[in-house]
């Protein structure tokens, strides 16, 4: 269903590091389709695809803080995606404190590729700030497809092998 969607406004949490886990198919390709979002209206963090088909993760207050977005496309209504988006804003290096992995493998031919400030405390567990699986958070994009095995970790900043692993035999990812 288009417009069913998950909501929780946590009391806090912590704002440097999250690990968000699910496995996605696409129902309506070249739509704006948002998987999670975090925020107040305007002022949010988010997973989603792009009318274009790219993936991206992101945190948008008043311009990006930082946006990581796929060149890959993701245009099979009738594949599974493992999606795996790390935060980690204490990382030293710029470019580990905002990852993407699909069905296992991290993303690094990026279209976009800014990263937050070290130790940036970003929108994702803002105390009182609605976290919305599904649907952005301003209610103007809804998730249109089907998603499976959800997983939000706060405070961890975890690898895909944590949520799934390669089979042996075809060589395929699965949870």
């Amino acid at each position: 269903m288009a417009s069913t969607y998950l909501q929780r406004t946590p009391s806090g949490g912590d704002r440097r590091k999250m690990t968000f886990s699910a496995w996605v198919k696409r129902c309506g390709v070249g739509q704006h389709n948002v998987i999670m979002s975090f925020g107040n209206g305007g002022e949010r963090g988010m997973i989603l695809f792009e009318s274009s088909d790219k993936l991206q993760f992101s945190q948008y207050v008043s311009g990006y803080n930082f946006q990581v977005t796929t060149n890959r496309l993701f245009r099979d209504p009738n594949a599974w995606y493992h999606i795996v988006c790390v935060l980690d804003t204490t990382q030293a290096t710029a470019s580990n404190r905002a990852k993407t992995y699909i069905n296992g493998v991290q993303e690094t031919s990026l279209q976009h590729s800014s990263y937050p400030s070290q130790n940036y405390e970003t929108y994702f567990n803002l105390n009182g700030t609605t976290c919305y699986i599904g649907q952005d958070s301003d209610g103007s994009a809804d998730y249109n497809g089907v998603m499976s095995h959800v997983h939000y970790c706060d405070g961890y900043a975890y690898t895909p092998s944590d949520f799934g692993s390669t089979d042996a035999t075809t060589g395929e990812w699965k949870i």
